[in-house]
């Protein structure tokens, strides 16, 4: 029997001076999904601390509303992820979001599945 694959879209929206999700990352995904990050306000970015759900090398960053990124892995109680966002308005030079200068919280704690 084929394990059926699900693809996500996850909107990151401008609030003032920082980046927010518009819905929490889902518990139920698993390795094989796909996911694309998308804003109504311009070119999301993406970075992960801990577990990158997309690469298994460090510092990889998801910057391209266009494509869908497969899970590669899921975080775990040991090895947590934590994902921090931005968004580069149409027509700006600059990303606006997570960082020093935007105190609020920026981003997906990703939940490991249960069980991990």
């Amino acid at each position: 029997m084929a394990t059926t694959v699900n693809s996500y879209t996850f909107q990151i929206n401008l609030n003032g001076d920082h980046a927010e999700p518009v819905a929490a990352w889902p518990e139920d995904i698993k390795v094989g999904d796909r996911v694309k990050f998308a804003s109504k306000d311009g070119e999301p970015r993406v970075v992960f601390e801990g577990t990158n759900p997309f690469s298994l090398e460090p510092g990889f960053i998801v910057s391209s509303s266009d494509d869908f990124h497969e899970v590669l892995c899921l975080p775990t109680k040991a090895n947590p992820a934590q994902a921090y966002c931005w968004v580069k308005p149409a027509g700006k030079d600059t990303y606006i979001g997570y960082g020093p200068s935007s105190p609020k919280h920026s981003g997906y704690t990703i939940p490991p599945p249960s069980g991990h």
